[in-house]
């Protein structure tokens, strides 16, 4: 693996040597939560694990905020509770974070949030003048 900088931006390709890195477990399909339904799979790495340096761990939640996507996902034991989450795809999988502890993927296919629009910029429209009401 190649030396990081703490103090530098996580680029895609640290991440791809780092998420490679990572010792991935596989979620449990345990019912859980007031709809007693199960997470969907997916796979998740633990901020504390030995395998799973602080450092680069919080390099890849920044970059994962930096260079992803918003998303909205309704977990299936909790549908009272939809979560908006970043999203970083790279390779054939999709990240997202759950700090301070927890780093997830899924393959892209496999994916159970939708992707956010981007929202027009209010701000870039020309100001009311006023005029239009007379």
């Amino acid at each position: 693996m190649t030396e990081f900088d703490p103090k530098r931006p996580m680029t895609l390709d640290e991440a791809r040597e780092f998420v490679a890195s990572v010792p991935w477990r596989s979620v449990k399909g345990t019912p859980e939560g007031p709809a007693n339904k199960p997470p969907e799979p997916h796979q998740y790495a633990i901020n504390g694990w030995r395998e799973v340096p602080a450092d680069l761990y919080w390099r890849f939640v920044g970059l994962v905020d930096r260079l992803g996507y918003r998303g909205s996902y309704t977990p299936p034991y909790r549908p009272d509770r939809p979560q908006v989450n970043s999203y970083l795809e790279i390779g054939p999988h999709v990240y997202w974070t759950v700090p301070p502890k927890q780093i997830c993927r899924t393959r892209i296919e496999h994916r159970q949030h939708e992707p956010i629009p981007e929202q027009e910029d209010l701000f870039s429209q020309p100001p009311e003048t006023g005029d239009e009401h007379e």
